[in-house]
């Protein structure tokens, strides 16, 4: 294909067609993405007769390319404008049918959406024409994939056709794709259920398609089992729109759900799990305790430790959908017993849910005398993960109990987990400190946990002192300047002093963020931080010196004119004539925005 002319404003868009066919991928990719540059330059006639011909064939077949194959779907979904109009609408739909066959699913899911999104803008007669033969053929193709397609565009069809004999067939198309022999097709139905629902308006024809729905929820493959208990809810949601809605729910899809709380594989339980809240409210179990009750407990007791993990992080909304029932205290034993699990991944899962849990479902009274000794002792847990998911729910444990009530047992968890191994149990401690020190106050803080969040600007790794600096900013914010220069400003400076540069990099970086802060003031800066600087600005490593420039830069915004040329211009200039590169590079750059 030529794009004519190559002088002038064509030029670009012939390189864009030899590009097409380029045999670097990522060049195809770039110029299918510009098809619509190219097609404004062809007109319609050439783009219908020569550009989709010219894109859909590289060496007689399709590019080999998915990423191509994924541009080329996406471009023609918005492409109907460019071809001439919805009468020409075939030739994008002919090839994107092909696509709907790739052996790539990503490529399949992007060309069913194009299809999609094409049938939106066609009026009836294109419809009847184009699509419903394209449909058929999708439905009783050889290959799976294109049944599995057809799957997903008769619900759209089905919205739009307006011919009780169009319906009539593709109604009985869905049903046989339900009931084909391949998993792949039975999964694509099961997962186009809830959009059939919505798309069919009378009852016989919704309890035809529930039965259908319903076998394939005993289907011999788990992954077809698997989808139906995750889209029982969307089915569920669909049908409380229609007439009898509520009984085709009790009768359909509640069946569904206790035979998925005993099925035998354990993803098909694990999925129950998940989909637990959704299922819950989508079926309107929440009117029937007992039944929301008794599924819990079978997954509670599960023989798996993945299906139990995920029973664990239902244990809030199992709380929530129980509160204020009597079937709560039924279920309050599995909610101890997983805290108690021999698996730590459950644990920790309990440990994370367990407040709110019991928080949502009875009184506080009753929340203590319960919570007490299982956050003792799941904060001696040898698990580190179990406990801190126990610190990182402390705002709803105060909440729930008070403060007072746990701090004896937070406290020492915490000075236990601040030297914890792993630092990413020492970020999680460190970012629940503001929290704690909100519950605290300023005296109990200073006496029970200020030094331990002052060494971790010592600590081994960069994340841990980059983090703390800027937790000590929130502390200064939650308690005020005051207190800031009577108890936490003595205790950092003296890093100034310390041997291991990295130390002193470390007070700078918290003296640049707090400067940054409304909380510190031009006259603590003046007073607290240039002397620190004046010293720090001599330092034999120039990874301190640059820090001091670039600390001295985030303090600007704040200083009066008059000291800034005084007293801190100075400074800089004398670091714009380092030695070292970089500090001269970052001194320039704070003198810039000196007066």
């Amino acid at each position: 294909m030529s794009g004519g002319d190559d002088s002038g404003g064509l030029f670009p868009v012939a390189v864009l067609i030899d590009e097409l066919k380029s045999s670097e991928t990522q060049k195809r990719v770039r110029a299918t993405k510009q098809l619509k540059v190219i097609s404004e330059a062809l007109g319609f006639e050439r783009t219908r007769e020569e550009l989709i011909p010219y894109v859909t064939e590289k060496g007689g077949g399709w590019d080999d390319d998915d990423e191509v194959l994924m541009c080329i779907a996406e471009q023609f979904s918005e492409f109907v404008d460019y071809v001439g109009g919805v009468e020409y609408a075939e030739c994008l739909l002919q090839p994107l049918e092909q696509l709907v066959s790739m052996e790539e699913p990503v490529v399949r899911d992007k060309a069913v959406s194009a299809i999609k999104s094409i049938m939106v803008e066609l009026p009836d007669s294109v419809l009847e024409r184009v699509c419903a033969p394209m449909v058929y053929r999708m439905a009783n193709h050889e290959w799976d994939a294109c049944k599995a397609g057809a799957a997903a565009v008769i619900p759209q069809m089905l919205r739009q056709t307006k011919n009780p004999e169009t319906v009539d067939q593709l109604r009985k198309l869905f049903a046989s794709l339900c009931e084909a022999d391949v998993p792949l097709v039975k999964r694509a139905a099961a997962n186009n259920m809830a959009a059939i629902c919505k798309a069919t308006s009378d009852v016989s024809s919704l309890t035809k398609f529930l039965r259908l729905f319903a076998t394939l929820g005993r289907d011999e493959q788990d992954g077809v089992r698997l989808v139906v208990i995750e889209k029982a809810a969307d089915v569920a949601t669909a049908l409380s729109n229609t007439q009898m809605g509520g009984d085709l729910i009790q009768t359909n899809i509640i069946p569904i759900v206790r035979e998925s709380c005993q099925d035998v594989s354990w993803r098909v339980r694990y999925m129950l799990c998940v989909s637990f809240k959704a299922i819950a409210e989508a079926t309107h179990l929440s009117r029937n305790p007992s039944e929301i009750a008794r599924l819990y407990r079978e997954l509670a007791e599960d023989r798996e430790a993945e299906v139990r993990t995920a029973a664990a992080h239902q244990i809030a909304t199992v709380g929530a959908l129980l509160k204020g029932t009597r079937e709560a205290r039924s279920v309050l034993p599995h909610f101890t017993t997983l805290c108690k699990d021999d698996s730590n991944h459950v644990r920790a899962a309990a440990a994370a849910n367990i407040v709110e849990g019991l928080s949502n479902a009875f009184s506080q009274h009753e929340v203590t005398e319960t919570l007490l000794p299982l956050l003792e002792k799941l904060l001696r847990d040898e698990s580190s993960d179990v406990r801190l998911n126990v610190i990182g729910e402390l705002g709803k444990f105060s909440g729930a109990v008070g403060f007072n009530e746990v701090s004896s047992s937070i406290l020492p968890a915490v000075t236990k987990l601040a030297t914890d191994p792993k630092w990413r149990v020492r970020e999680g401690v460190i970012n629940v400190v503001p929290n704690l020190a909100k519950l605290m106050g300023a005296d109990k803080f200073d006496a029970e946990l200020l030094q331990i969040v002052v060494g971790w600007l010592t600590d081994q790794v960069c994340e841990i002192r980059t983090l703390v600096a800027r937790v000590l900013c929130d502390l200064w914010q939650i308690f005020g300047e005051s207190w800031a220069k009577l108890s936490l400003l003595p205790k950092v400076v003296v890093l100034a002093v310390r041997e291991n540069y990295m130390h002193r990099v470390a007070l700078l970086h918290f003296t640049s963020c707090a400067s940054k802060k409304s909380c510190c003031s031009a006259e603590t800066i003046h007073t607290q931080f240039l002397p620190l600087y004046n010293n720090l600005a001599r330092d034999q490593v120039p990874n301190v010196r640059f820090n001091v420039a670039n600390s001295i830069n985030a303090a600007l915004p704040k200083l009066d004119r008059q000291a800034i040329v005084m007293t801190w211009k100075p400074l800089l200039e004398a670091l714009e004539n380092d030695p070292d590169h970089d500090v001269r590079q970052y001194a320039s750059k704070a003198l810039i925005n000196c007066p």
